[in-house]
């Protein structure tokens, strides 16, 4: 599904040529056959939810929200896109990319806390938010990250996420024929499970695999201190997400005293002050 909005926005602080006319957005899915089992549910489709933002003088910027569940989420948050969001974001006015969520986030509130619609808001924005500086940074002829001030990288390692671990003593071949060098599982299932998982792969891997498992916030804090000390022993890179995203700091903090392996997470963070603490 492809959706575009034009409307000239009115006289604002954004230097004229500056001002975002339209907005495109591409609501994508596809139905992966053997796609990832996940303690959260079956996730037969991969969908996503891109979004384009267009200024006056042609330049633009690309953001994507976060949709990868429920299956059809990409498209109702295209709709919070197309109304309320649009109208609001032609009418913000803003001096720089980083004011226009605030501003958005402010104009919004009360809308929001009327639908109760928290994190798809919050979704919509964070894809608005990487468009604008995307489009700073397509202005200034920068790379996002150069723009952004980030050391640059001349290589970032990748992995295959969430296989199919149906035969996992044969996954690691499969994997490697098809070029990859590191891996994550899903696990959280049943510790028995995940363990006998991990070793298989292991013992049938000869090509020395990183490896690395999301728990998708499955765990207690004290289940978590428990399961990642047995996961331990097969050279875990990282877990993710192995208690509530909103879990306290201190628990946070205590399992990552805990632990050897280091601890990932931010994925369903939605708020700056949330990702700061």
């Amino acid at each position: 599904m492809y959706y575009t909005m034009n409307q000239l926005a009115p006289h604002t602080k954004w230097q004229a040529e500056h001002r975002i006319d339209r907005i495109e957005a591409f609501a994508l899915a596809c139905h992966v056959d053997g796609g990832p089992q996940s303690t959260l549910a079956p996730m037969p489709v991969r969908t996503g939810l891109l979004v384009k933002l267009t200024a006056q003088d042609g330049a633009f910027g690309w953001g994507e929200a976060w949709s990868n569940y429920p299956p059809k989420g990409n498209l109702a948050k295209l709709e919070l896109l197309i109304d309320p969001i649009g109208p609001t974001l032609f009418a913000a006015e803003v001096s720089h990319w980083r004011d226009l969520r605030p501003a958005l986030e402010g104009d919004l509130r009360r809308m929001i806390i009327h639908t109760g619609e928290v994190g798809p808001f919050a979704h919509c924005l964070a894809a608005i938010d990487m468009a604008a500086v995307d489009m700073a940074a397509r202005r200034a002829g920068q790379g996002l990250a150069a723009y952004l001030g980030a050391e640059q990288a001349g290589r970032v390692r990748v992995y295959a996420s969430s296989p199919n671990l149906d035969e996992p003593c044969t996954l690691a071949a499969r994997l490697s024929a098809a070029g990859h060098t590191g891996v994550k599982f899903k696990v959280g299932f049943d510790l028995a499970q995940d363990l006998r998982t991990l070793s298989t792969f292991r013992k049938n891997d000869p090509y020395g695999f990183s490896v690395f498992v999301d728990a998708n916030q499955k765990w207690s804090p004290d289940e978590a201190k428990i399961t990642i000390d047995a996961m331990a022993d097969f050279d875990v890179g990282f877990v993710e997400e192995p208690i509530l995203a909103d879990a306290t700091p201190a628990d946070w903090q205590s399992l990552a005293q805990h632990t050897r392996v280091p601890l990932a997470a931010g994925e369903n963070i939605t708020s700056a002050a949330a990702f700061k603490a």
